[in-house]
């Protein structure tokens, strides 16, 4: 039986909904086509971006004044082509920046080098936030 990521250490960053609604919401689509990306494994250095310069929501967005975002997120193994494509703020993209990177350097989660694993959990009616047992 597989123990429960509360039980086995594995660190769990939470998307919210009230200070990243477009992160979340391309997670939860991200997830419902493959439930495997509810975990996720840290890539360093992360995936090269450069993929997206010919998507066409990643044209869109940007021909809007959006930045292109993706999940699972450039920073994972799972991460790159084939990736969900959503457009956000600028803000939006920087908090994401921001509350991931804590995430990554809390030491406690111990998720800074490739191949360790975490959770991704979409709360909508939460800010974002991380859980490290």
């Amino acid at each position: 039986m597989l123990e429960s990521p509360c039980e086995s250490g594995i660190g769990i960053y939470f998307v919210g909904g009230l200070d990243q609604p477009n992160h979340m919401f391309n997670a939860i689509e991200g997830q419902i086509f493959n439930p495997s990306w509810y975990l996720l494994h840290r890539q360093r250095p992360p995936q090269d971006r450069a993929w997206m310069d010919t998507v066409p929501e990643c044209i869109d967005a940007r021909a809007n004044g959006l930045i292109c975002d993706e999940f699972p997120f450039a920073s994972t193994v799972e991460g790159g082509p084939g990736a969900f494509i959503r457009g956000v703020t600028a803000n939006e993209s920087d908090v994401q920046f921001r509350t991931l990177g804590r995430f990554y350097n809390t030491h406690k989660c111990n998720v800074q080098t490739t191949g360790r694993p975490f959770l991704v959990v979409p709360v909508p009616l939460s800010k974002t936030f991380h859980y490290c047992p």
